[in-house]
């Protein structure tokens, strides 16, 4: 049979199969490429915890330095208030107070007020010269400040202890007092045994 020179040459097709080889070498190239893929994720993962503790501690560090920056400007503002109470009321750092304890929380957001927390113990100095119905206080730590009076109540507990040393020395003086009793009425009751006069004569006889 003879072609016409226009029809295409016909190529017979070959069907081949892989050897094994071939297959566990494509295996091998996959695996190597998972755990590339693995490795690169982990990197980044491990880059981004990195750069996150890096970030937190550069905040972290920030905000002691705020803090820090913080409670310094409170302890100049409070020491300049001090002054300034302690000159305005005369203070010399030894008067009476009445023990008494914050009963909610105040800002104390006005000049010289002081702030505080529910249950903070105050001691109340004098109502004299401060402004309406505030009390200037002392903290435990000796600063100064006004609170208004229906923040700060009595403190109870306080109050007990000074009745119950009050009431205890009372009762002292009631034991010292009937002790001497007793002791009076038993010498007035049971005189001492006087000293017979022939007991002085034989006495001086035997020094005789």
């Amino acid at each position: 049979m003879h072609l016409h020179p226009s029809h295409p040459k016909v190529v017979p097709y070959i069907c081949t199969t892989p050897t094994q080889s071939e297959v566990d070498a494509e295996e091998s190239k996959k695996r190597e490429k998972k755990d590339k893929e693995k490795e690169k994720r982990e990197r980044e993962l491990q880059r981004k915890k990195e750069r996150d503790e890096q970030k937190r501690k550069k905040e972290e560090e920030k905000r002691e330095r705020e803090e820090k920056k913080r409670k310094e400007e409170e302890r100049k503002r409070r020491e300049k208030a001090d002054k300034e109470l302690k000159k305005i009321h005369k203070l010399k750092g030894n008067e009476p107070y009445i023990i008494s304890k914050a009963k909610e929380d105040f800002k104390g957001a006005g000049k010289h007020e002081f702030p505080c927390s529910k249950g903070n113990i105050l001691y109340r100095i004098t109502q004299e010269g401060c402004p309406n119905n505030k009390w200037l206080i002392k903290s435990p730590e000796g600063h100064y400040g006004y609170v208004p009076e229906d923040v700060i109540a009595l403190d109870n507990q306080a109050s007990a202890i000074e009745e119950m040393s009050d009431g205890a020395d009372e009762d002292l003086y009631e034991v010292v007092e009937t002790f001497q009793g007793s002791e009076l009425s038993s010498s007035a009751n049971n005189p001492p045994p006087a000293t017979s006069g022939s007991e002085d004569e034989e006495f001086y006889d035997d020094v005789g």
